[in-house]
């Protein structure tokens, strides 16, 4: 057998072949690499903006919502939230709703002096088109920097009420921490107040019972005052309804006399008509009989005449069951 003797020229070209497809392989991998680290997500619930690694700058031009961007090489999003912020500080360690306090209560003082404790939440929000001048000014510590302000105002707002205030009247108290926390963020224009809730003021234990004391004080005061009232009123009513009836009972009995006047006054003119009607029928019937011209008959004779007619008229229509001729009376006429 005879050895054939290797080509140089092709085992050289054959080596550099590989060699160029592995370093072709490698860079395509490494532009992949490079490539999916040059794109940079934003969720549904952020802004964003483009911070450049390279410069250590951030750009202010844009400001980005929800989306999956090309943004180079040594770029990212710097995001910030774009739902309510919420801001606690309360006595309790523990998180409420899934999130820690950003602080314990707000220790202040009254406008008299007295050390209170402040058990308050606020939620803010972010104005959209001032996110760049305020990672400018505040940086990625911006949260820290708006609590720290929030509680000065807070802090401020409490020493312009005396203390009474704190126990009578603390919805003037949170409405006034409301407008104060609102103003103060205005002023930067980076926030917006959504709301804010007081839940409780904290007091030292000897001071409290001694201003509920005489918070009770007062109120029995009041209720005795109320009480009194109450008895004053009674008895006005009384001494009205009293007064009522008796006017009642004056005007019913007025009403009813002057009710019976009338009957007896109508029944009267009645009576007066009826008779004054008969005497003047009598009147004429005695003309048409004659009785008056009659010089043959005497003044009772035609007195018996006419009360011979009435008589034998009202024997025709009375209603009566039985008639009788009554003893001593000589004519139909009764004289009187």
């Amino acid at each position: 057998l005879r050895l054939r003797r290797p080509d140089l020229g092709s085992m050289a070209s054959e080596k550099a072949w590989s060699i160029a497809c592995f370093c072709n392989l490698l860079m395509l991998i490494i532009g992949i690499i490079l490539t999916s680290c040059s794109f940079d997500t934003v969720g549904a619930l952020e802004y964003a903006l483009v911070y450049d690694s390279n410069w250590k700058a951030v750009e202010r031009d844009e400001i980005y919502e929800e989306t999956r961007s090309f943004v180079g090489l040594g770029r990212s999003f710097v995001t910030f939230p774009r739902e309510f912020i919420p801001i606690s500080f309360r006595s309790s360690t523990g998180t409420v709703d899934g999130r820690p306090a950003d602080g314990p209560t707000i220790d202040s003082w009254s406008g008299d002096g007295q050390n209170i404790n402040v058990d308050l939440s606020l939620q803010i929000s972010l104005v959209k088109e001032n996110i760049p001048k305020l990672y400018y000014v505040w940086g990625q510590y911006w949260k820290n920097i708006a609590r720290i302000q929030i509680l000065r105002t807070i802090k401020d707002t409490t020493a312009t009420f005396p203390t009474n205030v704190f126990f009578e009247n603390r919805a003037l108290l949170a409405s006034t921490m409301r407008r104060k926390v609102r103003e103060m963020l205005e002023e930067d224009n980076f926030f917006k107040l959504e709301d804010l809730q007081l839940r409780s003021i904290i007091l030292p234990e000897p001071f409290e019972e001694a201003i509920l004391d005489k918070i009770l004080k007062i109120q029995q005061q009041n209720t005795t005052r109320y009480n009194q009232e109450v008895v004053v009123l009674m008895e006005q009513k009384e001494v009205e309804q009293a007064v009522a009836e008796a006017n009642a009972s004056v005007t019913l009995s007025t009403a009813s006399a002057e009710g019976d006047r009338m009957v007896r006054v109508q029944k009267a003119q009645a009576l007066r008509e009826l008779v004054q009607t008969y005497g003047e029928y009598y009147r004429l019937i005695k003309d048409e009989l004659g009785l008056a011209d009659d010089p043959t008959l005497s003044e009772d004779e035609r007195r018996a005449a006419i009360s011979f007619f009435i008589w034998s008229r009202m024997g025709k229509r009375h209603m009566a069951t039985s008639a009788r001729q009554m003893v001593g009376f000589e004519t139909p006429m009764v004289s009187i």
